[in-house]
């Protein structure tokens, strides 16, 4: 019974900081919002360069609050499809592989080089894993010194499990900030005005998808060299 009352505690203490880290994240682009509103009906009227300049940033802070509403929905609809089917036979080398290709199109300057040291198949679910690499490539992305820096993704395996690597070439993670960046919203950067899009979610989301597949993922950084994550996924049979 303590143990349960001890669990419901701290469900209930995650669940307040996580509604007080979304409030955070909303109130920056209402507040943007409410005072390009009231410059408009101040000054907007007759001034259209200022109707043009508040137009434009009232549509932006409306997209970043759209962004910030899919990615919360994203990862409660992924939270409720973690136990989903996870006994498909996934092929590391060609989810990479589709990743990379979709890649290729959003992300246009971004050389991605998929390694295959060995071919692998795992058990999992495709579209989740699949979504795994893509967080993955998207936080690389983000955290590039130039949106040229190349990225690496490498498949391997022994008898142990199967495994694949993705390492980009940008920024680095400090020492003090590892042990928190698959928590929602922790940004290492600690600044909630950073000008790197995003809002702390893809890590957490990341994280999720790998605890449903019985795997881990481990990262090791360097400061203004880079970051390599790496996903272990047991043997078949195993999970």
């Amino acid at each position: 019974m303590n143990a349960m009352i001890g669990r419901l505690e701290k469900d209930v203490r995650k669940q307040a900081f996580f509604i007080s880290d979304a409030s955070h994240e909303m109130r920056t682009p209402i507040a943007v919002i409410k005072g390009y509103a009231d410059l408009m009906d101040r000054w907007g009227k007759n001034n259209p360069r200022v109707m043009q300049e508040s137009i434009d940033a009232i549509k932006a802070e409306t997209n970043r609050i759209n962004s910030l509403i899919l990615s919360l929905l994203a990862l409660t609809r992924g939270e409720e499809a973690s136990s989903r089917a996870i006994n498909e036979a996934v092929s590391l080398n060609e989810t990479a592989a589709d990743a990379i290709k979709e890649s290729a199109i959003i992300y246009k300057d971004t050389k991605i080089i998929l390694v295959e040291e060995s071919i692998e198949s795992v058990q999992g679910n495709y579209e989740m894993i699949l979504q795994l690499i893509r967080l993955l490539l998207d936080n690389g992305v983000k955290y590039a010194k130039e949106v040229s820096d190349p990225m690496y993704i490498t498949v391997s395996g022994d008898d142990k499990g199967s495994y694949f690597t993705l390492k980009d070439t940008g920024r680095g993670i400090g020492e003090e900030d590892l042990p928190y960046i698959f928590e929602r919203f922790y940004r290492a950067d600690k600044s909630r005005n950073s000008k790197t899009p995003g809002f702390g979610l893809g890590l957490a989301m990341a994280d999720m998808i790998v605890r449903a597949h019985n795997a881990t993922i481990g990262v090791y950084s360097e400061q203004d060299v880079g970051t390599e994550f790496t996903v272990s996924f047991p043997k078949r049979g195993d999970a």
